[in-house]
Parts: structure tokens; C-alpha cells; sequence
């Protein structure tokens, strides 16, 4: 119960310290518990149980799976060399299947979707229409490499 005021008189302290701006209030506090035992005592006392319970069943955990690493039988290691039926079924890919799928990934890693539409902007469904001088221009290309292909057959 004094634990409970002592808690309550120093979160208004710190609250009016930081000028009712609660995460202003919230660095205060957490100094001020680095400073008074009591202040961080009354502050994790209502959760100290669970941070209990929660320390001792990792602990446990770890343990246990100390133990049945040490006890699991280690698998014999295949002989280097020769891929076996063993190993391929195992796999459950062939090679050509792994480099098909990785091909595919490749293509796809590190592709970011542009932001805020901007991929619209940048790859729009329908292309706007060619322009005159545009067309005028292509035509000029296509006359240009028809023209030096008639001047020099391969």
C-alpha cells in the first residue's frame, strides 16, 4: 500500500515535471527507477510474478533441450562424394528442379514495390499514344536501316 503512493507521487512528479507530455514523463520515470530502488521496486512488483514464471520455464526449456541434444543419437555422416538415392530422395529436388525455382527467386530478390503510386507513374497500363514527330522519327529509322540494307547486301 505505501508502495502504491510512493509509485502514485512519483509518476504526478515526473508528469509534471515533463509537463503532461507522457513520453517526456516516461524517460523521467525510468531514470528516476535507474536511481531509487523503491521507485523500481513499487514499479515491477504487480508483473514480478509472471517474470517469474516466465525465467524459470526458459531456463527449463534450455535445459531440456540441452539434454536431448546430448542424448539424440548423432546420424551417421554420408561419405563425401557421389550424390546417393539416399541423399537425392531426401532432397526431394533435382538439381534442374533447384536451379528452375532459383532462377525464378532471383528474379523477384530485392524488388521493391515503388511507393505511393509512383509505380503507376513509372509503368502505366496503357501507353499513351505515339506522337507526329515521334512517328516521323521511327519512319526516318526504319527508311534509314531498310536503305543501308538494300546499299550493302550481307
Amino acid at each position: 500500500m505505501a508502495d502504491d503512493r510512493y509509485l502514485l507521487t512519483k509518476v504526478s512528479e515526473t508528469l509534471l515535471g515533463a509537463g503532461g507530455d507522457r513520453k517526456q514523463a516516461e524517460r523521467l520515470l525510468l531514470e528516476a527507477a535507474g536511481r531509487d530502488p523503491r521507485l523500481l521496486k513499487a514499479m515491477i512488483a504487480p508483473y514480478l510474478p509472471t517474470i517469474a514464471a516466465r525465467t524459470v520455464a526458459g531456463v527449463c526449456d534450455r535445459a531440456k533441450a540441452a539434454n536431448a541434444a546430448k542424448a539424440a543419437p548423432k546420424p551417421a555422416a554420408p561419405a563425401a562424394g557421389k550424390p546417393t538415392p539416399q541423399r537425392a530422395a531426401r532432397a526431394g529436388l533435382s538439381p534442374r528442379d533447384l536451379d528452375t525455382i532459383v532462377g525464378q527467386l532471383g528474379s523477384r530478390i530485392g524488388a521493391v514495390p515503388l511507393p505511393g503510386g509512383l509505380d503507376a507513374l513509372l509503368r502505366p497500363a496503357v501507353q499513351p499514344k505515339a506522337g507526329p514527330r515521334h512517328e516521323q522519327s521511327i519512319r526516318q529509322i526504319a527508311l534509314a536501316f531498310a536503305r543501308n540494307r538494300y546499299d550493302h547486301p550481307g
